[in-house]
C-alpha cells in the first residue's frame, strides 16, 4: 500500500505472485507430524522393548522408601553406571535422582529403548511385575 497526499494505492500485496505478496503455500500450524502406528504393533513394540532389556528385579522394600537419600543409595548399590530405568507400581520421591524412575501406568516404549536401542538396565520391582501380567 502506498500513499500521495489524501490518496491510497493498493499495490498487489495480497497476491502470492505479485512482488511483496503472501506467500503461496505458507506452512500449517495445525499439521500433525507425528506417525501412527497400529495398536498391534505398538503393543508388540513394547513387550519386544521390554524382553531386549536386561532386567534386574528390586524386593518391595524399594517402593516403601520414603526420602530421596536412602532411594540414591540404593541405586549407587545396585547400578554404578548411571544408565538404568527404574519401574514401580507406585510414585516414589525422584528429586535429585539422576536415573529414571517411571510408574508402570506411565510407561513407554521411549522410556525403555530410546531411539529404538535398549537401555544397559531396567529395575522393576515385585509389585510392578505382577501389575504387567
Amino acid at each position: 500500500m502506498s500513499r500521495r497526499g489524501t490518496r491510497f494505492f493498493r499495490v498487489g500485496a495480497f497476491i502470492p505472485g505479485a512482488r511483496g505478496g503472501r506467500p503461496a503455500h505458507p506452512p500449517k500450524a495445525f499439521k500433525n507430524f507425528e506417525k501412527m502406528i497400529n495398536k498391534k504393533e505398538k503393543i508388540k513394540a513394547f513387550y519386544s522393548a521390554i524382553s531386549a532389556s536386561k532386567k534386574l528385579i528390586v524386593e518391595r522394600k524399594f517402593e516403601e522408601l520414603k526420602k530421596a537419600n536412602e532411594i540414591k543409595k540404593a541405586i549407587n548399590h545396585l547400578v554404578p553406571d548411571k544408565k538404568a530405568v527404574i519401574i514401580t507400581s507406585k510414585k516414589i520421591p525422584t528429586k535429585n535422582i539422576d536415573i529414571k524412575i517411571v510408574q508402570l501406568k506411565y510407561l513407554k516404549i521411549r522410556d525403555i529403548a530410546p531411539n529404538g536401542q535398549p537401555i544397559k538396565l531396567t529395575l522393576w520391582t515385585e509389585d510392578a511385575i505382577k501389575e504387567l501380567k
